[in-house]
This record gives C-alpha cells, sequence and structure tokens, in this order.
C-alpha cells in the first residue's frame, strides 16, 4: 500500500492540475482599454494535504479542497471558486520489486474528477452552487512509451456541470461595467445545467538562453448551456519566461472570462508568478 500510495503522489506532482499551489499578479489592458491590476491565486492541496484517501486494487480515491481567485481593479476579469474535490483514479496494475497490484504509470490511466463547491464574481452580485462530474485521461508521465512526448505536452478532460444561480446583489449589476459584466445565458434564481470540454497545452520549460528558460502555454475551455442552448469560451495563451525553477515572467492574451461571468471581452497582461 505504500508502494501505490507513492504513485499516486508522483501522480499528482507531475500533474499542475492535481497539485499547485500560485500566485500572480500582473499590469493589464483590460475590455475598457483600462489599465488595471490583475492578480490569480491558485491552491489545490498536494498529497500531503489530502484528508482523504482510499485504496482499491487497480484504483484510488482521494477528497481535497481547491480555491481560485481571478480578480483586479478597473473591469479586469474576475472569478471566485471554492470547491470540494476529488477524483477515483484506475489504471492496469503490474508487480514492481515483487510487490504486486501496484498501478503501472507506463501505460494510460484514467481520473474521473468530481467536486462540489460555488462560483462568484468578485463583486459577489450572485451566487452559483455547482456540483461537476468529469473523465480526463493521464498519458503523459515520463515512463509512458505508447505515447509521443509532443503529446505529452497536453491534456485536456470532459466535464458535467449541473447547480443553481442565486441572487444576492442586483442593484450592483447595473454599475458594473467591461470585462466584469455578466454575459451568460443563465438567469438569476434557476438551474444551471451545463458541459464543459478543457484543453491544455505546456511546453515546459522549451529551450533555454544565458540561464533563462522560454516556454509556450494555451488553454482553451468551452462550455455548452443546455437549458439556454447557449456556448461559450475562454482562450488563453501565455509566452512564459522561467527566471528559476519556481518564478516566471508572463506575457499573457484571454479571450473570454470564462465562468461564472463567460464575459466575452479580451484581456492583456504582463505578469510574474511563483509557484509553491
Amino acid at each position: 500500500m505504500k508502494k501505490t500510495a507513492f504513485l499516486l503522489c508522483f501522480i499528482m506532482v507531475m500533474n499542475h492540475s492535481y497539485s499547485q499551489k500560485e500566485f500572480e499578479i500582473k499590469t493589464l489592458k483590460s475590455d475598457l482599454k483600462n489599465n488595471a491590476i490583475g492578480f490569480i491565486i491558485n491552491y489545490l492541496s498536494d498529497y500531503s494535504g489530502i484528508d482523504f484517501q482510499k485504496n482499491f486494487k487497480k484504483a484510488f480515491a482521494t477528497l481535497t479542497p481547491e480555491i481560485i481567485t481571478k480578480a483586479g481593479t478597473s473591469d479586469a476579469f474576475s472569478q471566485i471558486t471554492l470547491k470540494l474535490s476529488g477524483f477515483y483514479l484506475s489504471g492496469r496494475d503490474t508487480t514492481i520489486a515483487g510487490l504486486p497490484h501496484v498501478i503501472n504509470t507506463t501505460r494510460t490511466l484514467h481520473v474521473f474528477p468530481a467536486s462540489l463547491g460555488i462560483e462568484t464574481s468578485s463583486d459577489f452580485n450572485f451566487l452559483n452552487s455547482i456540483v461537476e462530474f468529469g473523465y480526463t485521461p493521464v498519458y503523459y508521465l515520463p515512463g509512458n512509451k505508447h505515447v509521443s512526448n509532443f503529446i505529452k505536452h497536453t491534456q485536456f478532460g470532459i466535464f458535467l456541470q449541473a447547480g443553481y444561480k442565486s441572487e444576492l446583489d442586483t442593484a450592483l449589476m447595473s454599475k458594473i461595467t467591461g470585462g466584469k459584466v455578466d454575459e451568460s445565458s443563465e438567469k438569476l434564481n434557476t438551474t444551471i445545467f451545463r458541459s464543459k470540454a478543457t484543453l491544455n497545452i505546456d511546453t515546459k520549460n522549451l529551450f533555454q538562453a544565458n540561464n533563462i528558460g522560454f516556454g509556450l502555454i494555451g488553454k482553451a475551455n468551452y462550455w455548452f448551456d443546455f437549458i439556454n442552448s447557449k456556448s461559450y469560451y475562454n482562450i488563453e495563451g501565455k509566452f512564459r519566461i522561467y527566471l528559476s525553477q519556481n518564478k516566471y515572467f508572463d506575457l499573457t492574451y484571454e479571450k473570454g472570462s470564462g465562468a461564472p461571468n463567460f464575459n466575452q471581452g479580451d484581456q492583456f497582461g504582463l505578469g510574474l508568478s511563483v509557484a509553491f
């Protein structure tokens, strides 16, 4: 069991989607062409902070908190997400050093994430209560020889989201402008039912010059609102300069704010990120 727990820890370290603590602060050019300061905080407890883990013969189930905060001055995109998240991980087993039933990380693993949480904007004018279920394959571990190195720079997932959108402060909504405006078709005090697809590309430290690394990051999210027959998307691109192993300087472009506002504006930025 210790061996399989170690392999799970390794998988989570390799996949930043499941283990990250990152703070980013940047200057922005907002949708209304205003200069703004923005910040992003991503927190997802690593393996040592998991409060619950259940081991099975060929799988694991875990539970951990997740916090995402995106806010800024002027009309910068905003998002606050609080979740209790977990996933069920399944894969083929193998024998290592005489220990049977160890998950085989040289083959694609299958992750079924689930979460229960809330999402709102930094203005707290509404609150979405969301339950989410999904699927994402883990094919990018170094030992997997069945996938090309280029494909290992990608991640994708599909999800179903359901919940309820509650009214908090409608008087404030009329005063919000630009990138903070709620442009979704999801009405207040009604049910939410969406699908979501994600695709991430991260080249990591693609090449180096004078001890400075350079890489590219691309993120795309697509939602379909079944109730209102409306689709939304968020696209983000980053040119990343690696100042050290855990400090980065990013030049960013973002189209669409994503959930919960689904604002369709544009945002440009220069920022510094620190990962822990």
